[in-house]
């Protein structure tokens, strides 16, 4: 754990001070967290780099905060809590059960079937500070305006920044395959994308071409208008506003469980071998999306499927945003 990897630099009596006064919260700072089961398939971008006990509340972060800055200078503090990963979660979920179909699509332009699951609340430039129940997406509402610091003060909110976001996929393809040398692969066509929805994009309201979700939060539909465009500062990649998330199995019957992670600070190219490994678990890297989040952002979450007999059979999707203080 972080506490750990730094401990050596802390003296011995500032060392146990600290421990007594988490141990009072009822943290732990040098115990691993209990293992956890991990999810059918389970797969993971950054699988070298293991989260701590999650999700924190504000509460909790702002007090293991405060507790440090009695011993360390703040820029420090703010170190730790990030290498601890003492983030905070906003969750945003649907659990509907939608079949896409690209047989059933024609050829539409992008070429099969595409359908807009999951829109997921605002990203958060400030988080209320308020009680353990108000971690979900639905408590806090789209009121974007600068407040002064004093405001700030007022309302009682604490300024964070997205650490890393965290796709949860269950769903399968058709179950079928007449290709034998993809079956079991990650190589079909059926996936996941995601999407950065910017209000402020539109010039005026238009109409969605897609359905809007019947989940979570449906204040807007899904429109290509609202797509941020991520232009990498390398020449050899093309802008895109579209972020493959996870594809699915091929030809497998039962529904699987994926988990994709993607940080902020990951701007680095990945190695032959880490791109290889990466690709043969069907997932994307998420170059670029977390530094491309702005407040009053929503990330969209869309299923795809294309030629025909393929479909993406969709039962869940979670996405859970993580913040750091600021």
């Amino acid at each position: 754990m972080a506490f750990r990897a730094i401990s050596s630099f802390i003296p011995q009596t500032i060392r146990d001070g600290l421990a007594d006064g988490l141990a009072l919260l009822g943290l732990n700072p040098t115990d691993d967290p209990p293992p956890s089961s991990p999810p059918s398939n389970s797969s993971e971008n950054s699988p070298t780099r293991k989260s701590s006990r999650n999700p924190w509340h504000i509460q909790e972060v702002l007090a293991v905060r405060d507790i440090l800055l009695k011993f360390f200078p703040p820029e420090l503090v703010y170190i730790i809590l990030d290498l601890a990963e003492h983030y905070v979660r906003v969750k945003s979920d649907r659990d509907d059960h939608v079949k896409v179909s690209a047989s059933a699509m024609g050829i539409p332009s992008p070429p099969g079937a595409s359908t807009c699951y999951l829109i997921t609340s605002p990203i958060l430039h400030t988080h209320p500070i308020s009680s353990p129940e108000t971690n979900t997406a639905s408590d806090h509402a789209a009121d974007f305006r600068e407040d002064s610091e004093e405001e700030k003060e007022e309302k009682n909110e604490v300024l964070v920044k997205v650490a890393r976001v965290e796709f949860t996929i269950v769903s399968r393809d058709q179950g079928w395959c007449s290709d034998q040398a993809i079956r079991g692969t990650y190589r079909g066509s059926t996936w996941f994308e995601a999407a950065i929805l910017r209000p402020s994009q539109a010039s005026s309201p238009s109409p969605s071409p897609l359905p809007p979700p019947t989940g979570l939060d449906t204040t807007i539909g899904w429109d290509p208008v609202l797509e941020v465009k991520y232009s990498p500062s390398s020449p050899d990649i093309s802008p895109k506003s579209r972020f493959q998330i996870q594809h699915n199995r091929c030809a497998h019957q039962e529904y699987l469980t994926h988990r994709v992670v993607w940080r902020s600070g990951s701007e680095e190219f990945e190695s032959a071998e880490q791109d290889l490994e990466r690709q043969e678990r069907g997932c994307g890297d998420g170059l670029g999306f977390v530094g491309s989040l702005v407040e009053g952002d929503r990330i969209a979450v869309i299923a795809r499927a294309v030629y025909p007999g393929w479909e993406n059979r969709v039962q869940r999707v979670e996405v859970a945003v993580f913040y750091r203080l600021a």
